[in-house]
């Protein structure tokens, strides 16, 4: 840059360079991928490459899950723990727990998923077995051996990621696997999730880019599936 400016002092190419060095000054040094496979499938590696070195890429997508997972993973969406109770002393031993996430529906989160989360300051790890969107298991189980600690009802639970990366430039590409499985899952559900992780950045101007559900080749008007393009169409409008 100096050099340039030695060489050329005109008016328009300093102009220019002083955008550039405000712009590097407060621009992208990190940016947190949030998505289903799509987003695991290697484009945050790809975006890493692009952006160079200066900049941290976050791949944070996950194969399977639907909005309501990814927000959770985020930050955005919390677990509500709708029933009291006791998390036991062993680390090898589950208990079966009833929830409600804080955005979207559960059927938002229909498919089989597990991950590390904290409840009342224990780590542990909580999975969810679908069968059908209304029958479901949630289950926890805590990392280490230790006392038994009771959970109200209404603690929230809370993923051991969220939160962590809600200061990065975020792109969000979740709903994909919202109508990939053929549950009942609800459009606002979708948009009420991806708002959730948008509201949970942290930083006062917000920075994101959120990415249109895609639809697949065999997903069109007049389809067998022109259910599932109706319901991609709906979400992205």
């Amino acid at each position: 840059i100096i050099e340039i400016r030695q060489a050329i002092p005109s008016e328009e190419q300093l102009e220019i360079l002083t955008n550039y060095d405000t712009a590097t000054k407060s621009n992208v040094h990190k940016i947190a991928c949030w998505g289903d496979s799509i987003t695991a499938g290697h484009y945050p590696e790809y975006l890493q490459t692009l952006v160079g070195e200066k900049v941290n890429v976050y791949q944070g997508g996950a194969s399977g899950q639907c909005s309501g997972s990814i927000a959770f993973r985020q930050g955005g969406n919390k677990l509500n723990v709708t029933q009291g109770f006791t998390i036991p002393t062993s680390n090898s031993e589950d208990v079966t727990i009833q929830v409600e996430p804080t955005s979207g529906s559960i059927n938002n989160m229909a498919n089989n998923f597990s991950g590390r989360c904290f409840v009342n300051g224990i780590e542990g790890t909580i999975s969810f077995t679908f069968s059908t969107p209304t029958n479901y298991t949630v289950k926890f189980r805590r990392l280490n051996n230790g006392e038994a600690v009771s959970v109200p009802a209404g603690t929230k639970i809370v993923s051991k990621t969220a939160d962590q990366y809600n200061d990065n430039v975020s792109i969000i590409w979740a709903g994909r696997n919202d109508v990939a499985f053929g549950y009942p899952h609800e459009v606002d559900g979708t948009v009420a999730n991806v708002q959730a992780m948008v509201n949970n950045l942290s930083t006062d101007i917000k920075r994101f880019l959120v990415v249109s559900v895609t639809t697949a080749t065999n997903e069109y008007e007049g389809s067998q599936y022109s259910g599932t393009y109706n319901k991609v169409l709906q979400i992205n409008e």
